[in-house]
């Protein structure tokens, strides 16, 4: 993983939430209705860690309050030991289970191979996601309980020889729930995130809105 420089200033805006880093407040889901469902969409929803780690395919509405859906599941399977992948293929489970709305925090951009019922997964430019800070290969899912977070946003997509690039995130100056991305002697500071090291992702977040300038 290295750092160089990359662009502009670009300052977001976020809702506060229970997402916590240092105990900091960073980001939140809005509220959703049953009108926000179609069939066949992928989301990301939370589970027991409230964070949005795992993935659904949605069947139908059960009722004003829960979504019929059946969980994604890594393509190929992975060992439970290991920490979950964000990234990658997944595939429809035969879980099928209903999901609380509360629990759905945003829709997923994917690759779709309808042939085999697939879904390529990995960040777009432009998107925000948390990934591990003090990461190594070594790491088991329990590894995440005590973990702190970095905010970034995606610069590169994925390529083969590069990986992903990715710009962290700070907080504006007396502002709770807007970020910009850190900078160094009037360059933003970047990583490369290579695919040996995809584990490193965490999740994405959910992006409320994006404006160059000062935050409002």
């Amino acid at each position: 993983m290295g750092l160089g420089a990359y662009g502009s200033v670009d300052i977001l805006n976020f809702i506060p939430t229970e997402f916590n880093n240092n105990k900091k407040q960073i980001l939140t889901r809005p509220r959703r209705t049953a009108k926000d469902f179609v069939s066949d969409e992928i989301w990301a929803v939370s589970g027991a860690s409230r964070f949005p780690r795992h993935y659904v395919k949605v069947k139908w509405m059960v009722s004003e309050s829960e979504v019929s859906v059946s969980l994604l599941e890594p393509e190929p399977e992975q060992d439970e030991e290991n920490l979950a992948s964000v990234c990658g293929v997944f595939k429809p489970s035969d879980v099928v289970m209903c999901v609380d709305i509360a629990r759905f925090s945003h829709r997923m951009n994917c690759d779709h191979n309808k042939l085999e019922s697939l879904y390529r997964i990995h960040p777009n430019k432009g998107e925000v996601w948390a990934i591990y800070a003090g990461w190594n290969r070594n790491w088991r899912w329990t590894d995440q309980a005590n973990c702190e977070y970095w905010v970034v946003e995606i610069v590169l997509e994925f390529g083969e020889e590069r990986g992903i690039v990715v710009s962290r995130m700070v907080r504006v100056d007396g502002c709770e729930t807007f970020f910009k991305r850190e900078m160094y002697g009037g360059f933003q500071m970047v990583m490369c995130v290579c695919e040996v090291e995809i584990l490193h992702i965490g999740f994405q977040l959910f992006r409320c809105s994006g404006s160059r300038g000062m935050a409002s």
